[in-house]
């Protein structure tokens, strides 16, 4: 007899999502060891391993920020344009210094940030939601090297926010031009998994053969509390 596992993932105080999944019966089956890799992943896997941590990083975003916190983007102007990625990490944990510093004169805990920095053949530039709590004028100051742009957090806007999330975590299809690293603070919470065993079900129903199974993946069921 197999069972039906519901899985939620609580994304701060607001929102949660939750998953149903088939499990069955491991009982009677050997345990066998996981062998080496060798193979690369088919296109399908390679899919939905994509759409995970699309879905991972959202719930990430939803657990540390708010209405209240800021989507930014910072650009380089022609003085400081910077010609690889490795640089540009330099300058941009300065930039969180200097943020933090300004914070903790205005008795603020440290900053949040999730996002990525982005190349585009040559140009460089950096796309990040993080905390609020500093004027969004002082916030693009801060960063000193070029353009910037701050704007409000829709947290609530689901649209919005999924189009959001699937621009910061996009791929290339040529990664010579194009190359794109991910960002995130150490302090950034995770969502807080809970699992429940929802019921049994029957692999074979009797001496029929008849068989009653659900589906692999039941459902996937999303709300704001």
């Amino acid at each position: 007899m197999g069972f039906v596992r519901n899985v939620k993932y609580f994304c701060g105080k607001r929102y949660f999502e939750t998953d149903l999944f088939e499990v069955p019966d491991m009982g009677k089956r050997g345990k066998k060891m996981r062998e080496k890799k060798v193979n690369l992943s088919s296109p399908d896997q390679v899919r939905r391993n994509k759409k995970k941590a699309l879905r991972t990083f959202c719930q990430k975003v939803k657990t540390n920020f708010t209405g209240d916190d800021v989507y930014l983007t910072l650009t380089y102007d022609t003085l400081h344009k910077r010609d690889n990625v490795k640089n540009a990490k330099k300058d941009f944990h300065n930039f969180i210094k200097r943020v933090n510093r300004r914070r903790k004169k205005a008795g603020l805990p440290s900053v949040k940030y999730m996002g990525a920095i982005e190349r585009k053949g040559t140009n460089i530039h950096f796309h990040l939601i993080i905390s609020g709590g500093l004027d969004r004028n002082e916030l693009e100051d801060v960063w000193g090297n070029g353009l910037s742009n701050a704007s409000r957090l829709r947290i609530d806007d689901a649209e919005l926010m999924q189009r959001l999330c699937q621009y910061i975590m996009k791929e290339a299809r040529n990664k010579e031009k194009f190359e794109n690293t991910y960002i995130c603070s150490t302090k950034s919470g995770k969502p807080e998994g809970h699992e429940n065993r929802l019921g049994v079900y029957a692999s074979q129903a009797g001496r029929t053969g008849r068989t009653d199974r659900m589906p692999g993946r039941m459902g996937e069921i999303i709300s704001w509390l």
